[in-house]
């Protein structure tokens, strides 16, 4: 390379910036241009390993364009963007490892184009992503499919073991050895949920949507979509489920779904999508949306939850494909729930309501008494949140304090024994040990005398009339209020969504119950000569509002109305989930999975709030920099390998003096700088001559061998060298200047999905903002603006 090439670098740095740009434009395709993605000079040249295990996660690198390449021999940094002189025509690009590089033709620009040259640059056939796209379809399909299969699976199996547990109780009349056989039951499936998780992958333990939220946005969570956790989320869902623990599937099934997903593409079938960031991000999201769809089977919900919990921005180009994925999920979940459990295979709703827009009419009171409902349910919501956080908190203290309570089976053998004693039928009723669906069927389909209005949908307990209804209806909601935020607590995949609708249908039928009892049959006064009280429409509606408010979701109120097939309480729906919402928000800024991400440290970028906005980028940025410069001295490489916390990217400058941010260098570039370096000082290595040996060896055993069998041990050699072998300098997408606003700073770290973000004044490198300094900042602007921290 020319010297005079190497101190053009810095002055041309923007033109290099504008060809590079004007190269990818030729090829973009979602602008309708043509592909050179697709596209390889030399088939034999072409760095990749099929059997490579790709991250399919959201990487923590952008698609930042390379501006040169560090030369160990000559050293110095080779600048791979055409001279001013030179004009890109047409290029192609080759895949190597995670970067692209472009092979370029270039022509002089005091050249005038002619129809020779440009032809000559042109290839004759273009390829466009089509193709790619169909791979994406069917990969969407397969999930879906997938995801209903596992789903009935998992319900069947949970049945089973519900139906086990009541015939060994009913083996014993006495009171005392019922409750021994009920509490060993749940203790042992437990443990085995337990076990499952923390031996295989302790990281994918609860929910998973608050870590779904971090990687659609653009984090790196590690084994968290590997196969390892599809393991665990459906024989721990099984046996967690199974063993009777007031807990759901929805959370870690939306999560189990993600993973097929990536599991999948790492399959060789759907090889054409691995390198397409776009289709990537289309087939998790709709991976999220299938789960949900395949867990209610309600698409529409399905989709519109997803977005809420996962999505920070959501592009509308994806609808398709969440759709897409939803409707195949929740068609087969239906499909095959109603033929298992009804004996004829159909499309029927999760829950069966026998009343009709015939049978009820709302009047105005009853509006105020849905208000009422909305503003209670919003204060449930935040006290459910806090219940679970404060036992995060008091689980996190008092392992310090006594070790006892860092062994997750003690943990979980406490509150397994309390379910088991909260759930007993013998204790409290049978009404006490239904689960969470079929207890939310009964609060919504009894009459006022807790009877079946239709008989085709039958009642799941018969005592709920045991004692006084309201006594039975607050025993309910208080044990599932004390209960259910403690359990997801536990090592174990749980979810709380399904828990959350019944807890808020004990809460709803509550109020339908004093309505029916307490006010009189119309009101004349109101101009309401017809008004009818229904008590199942108010636990539909608390149900609603109840579980919206913890999740901050409006999406639950569309997920009620497609489970119960019934929306004819849509105005009172609505109007108590917006209350709740709002009442929740006033409290507390965060929902639940917002506030587990909190608590549990991750990478999460929350959403700003209003008195956020005035802080600027200077006020966050972070201006200890460690920094290299373009001379990548030994002592810079290891001052930065040493310091380095937690970072994975590095700024490169001109020089020290000056300070000209130049590009970036990753973590791994850094260590293979490194160890070139140290190889470099001992040429004469005693380890080194052994290498040299046997690599003429090797080629010595290639004389003689088939070209296939040649091809795959090159292959096997190319892995066994390392991922990363080049030593690459990358463009900075982004720079911020120091009076950005937050608002701003935060719109590109969520759009671009970005990890890290340069503060410079006048090209000069002053400070950095990270993913997690972000986030820490906002956290602490949020306190003033909440009751509740």
């Amino acid at each position: 390379m020319p010297s005079d090439d190497k101190a053009k670098f810095t002055e041309n740095e923007e033109n290099i910036q504008m060809n590079e740009m004007n190269a990818k434009g030729a090829g973009n395709e979602e602008s309708g241009g043509n592909n050179l993605n697709d596209y390889s000079d030399d088939e034999d040249d072409e760095v990749e390993d099929e059997d490579e295990e790709d991250e399919m996660q959201m990487d923590n690198t952008q698609d930042e364009g390379i501006i040169g390449e560090y030369s160990f021999e000559d050293g110095k940094l080779k600048n791979l963007a055409p001279s001013e002189g030179e004009d890109v025509v047409a290029g192609r690009w080759k895949s190597q490892g995670p970067n692209l590089r472009r092979r370029k033709k270039v022509r002089d620009q005091n050249e005038a184009p002619s129809e020779a040259n440009v032809k000559i640059d042109i290839p004759e056939t273009w390829e466009t992503g089509e193709s790619v796209r169909g791979w994406s379809t069917l990969l969407i399909v397969c999930v879906g499919l997938i995801a209903g299969g596992i789903s009935i699976a998992i319900d069947i199996a949970v049945t089973n073991f519900g139906t086990a547990r009541s015939k060994l109780i009913a083996f014993t009349p006495s009171v005392g050895w019922g409750f021994v056989i009920w509490t060993a039951f749940l203790i042992v499936l437990l443990f085995i949920s337990v076990a499952i998780t923390i031996l295989i992958a302790p990281s994918v333990a609860g929910s998973g949507l608050a870590g779904l939220k971090c990687v659609v946005n653009g984090a790196k969570l590690d084994k968290f979509l590997s196969w390892r956790a599809l393991f665990v989320k459906v024989f721990g869902l099984v046996f967690g489920l199974g063993s009777g623990m007031i807990v759901g599937k929805e959370g870690p099934f939306v999560h189990l779904c993600a993973i097929l997903s990536t599991c999948l593409v790492r399959t060789p079938l759907f090889r054409p999508i691995r390198r397409n960031r776009f289709l990537l991000q289309a087939a998790l999201g709709a991976a999220c949306a299938t789960g949900v769809a395949a867990h209610f089977g309600a698409p529409v919900g399905g989709v519109l939850f997803s977005i809420e919990i996962t999505s920070t921005y959501y592009p509308t180009r994806n609808y398709i494909y969440g759709y897409l994925g939803a409707i195949v999920g929740a068609a087969t979940w239906r499909y095959a729930r109603n033929a298992y459990y009804y004996g004829t295979p159909g499309f029927g709703p999760l829950i069966l309501t026998p009343f009709s827009s015939l049978d009820i009419r709302f009047g105005l009171i009853e509006l105020c008494i849905f208000v009422l409902l909305g503003l209670v349910s919003g204060l449930v919501g935040t006290l459910f949140i806090q219940i679970n956080a404060s036992g995060f908190r008091f689980l996190r203290w008092v392992k310090k304090k006594n070790p006892i309570f860092a062994n997750p089976f003690f943990v979980a053998f406490i509150i397994g024994s309390m379910t088991a004693v909260c759930t007993y039928p013998r204790f409290l009723g049978q009404w006490a040990s239904l689960p969470a669906a079929n207890g939310f069927s009964d609060m919504i389909n009894a009459n006022a005398d807790w009877t079946a209005t239709d008989p085709r949908v039958p009642l799941n307990a018969s005592d709920w009339l045991n004692r006084n209804i309201f006594l039975n209806l607050f025993m309910y909601f208080i044990t599932r209020l004390a209960l259910i935020p403690i359990s997801i607590l536990l090592p174990i995949p749980c979810g709380l969504f399904v828990p959350s609708l019944v807890l808020g249908g004990s809460l709803g039928r509550f109020f339908g119950e004093a309505a029916y009892r307490f006010l009189p049959p119309s009101h004349g006064a109101l101009f309401e000569t017809y008004s009818v009280i229904v008590p199942g429409v108010y636990a539909m509606v608390g149900a609603a509002a109840v579980t919206a408010s913890i999740t901050r979701t409006l999406s639950v109120a569309v997920i009620v109305f497609e489970i119960t097939n019934n929306n004819i309480a849509i105005i009172p729906v609505l109007v108590a989930v917006i209350t709740g919402i709002s009442v929740s928000k006033f409290l507390s800024l965060y929902g639940i999975y917002e506030s587990i991400a909190k608590l549990k440290g991750l990478p999460y970028l929350p959403d700003l709030h209003q008195d956020s906005y005035s802080t600027k980028a200077k006020d966050m940025m972070d201006t200890n920099v460690v920094f290299l410069t373009r001379a990548f001295e030994r002592d810079e490489v290891e001052k930065a390998l040493e310091t380095a916390k937690g970072e994975y990217v590095f700024p490169v400058v001109h020089d020290k003096k000056s300070k000209l941010l130049v590009g970036t260098i990753d973590l791994l570039s850094l260590q293979e700088l490194k160890r070139r370096y140290d190889c470099k000082e001992e040429p004469s290595s005693p380890e080194l001559k052994k290498s040299r040996i046997q690599k003429v060896k090797k080629k010595l055993e290639d004389i003689g061998k088939d070209d296939v069998k040649l091809d795959k041990e090159k292959k096997k050699r190319k892995k066994q060298k390392g991922k990363h072998q080049k030593v690459i300098v990358k463009t900075t997408p982004v720079r911020f200047m120091e009076m950005h606003p937050i608002y701003q700073v935060h719109l590109l770290f969520v759009v671009m999905r970005l990890t890290h973000g340069f503060v410079v004044r006048n090209g000069k490198l002053k400070g950095v903002i990270t993913r997690n300094k972000l986030r820490d900042t906002i956290y602490e602007l949020d306190k003033k603006s909440t009751l509740i921290h």
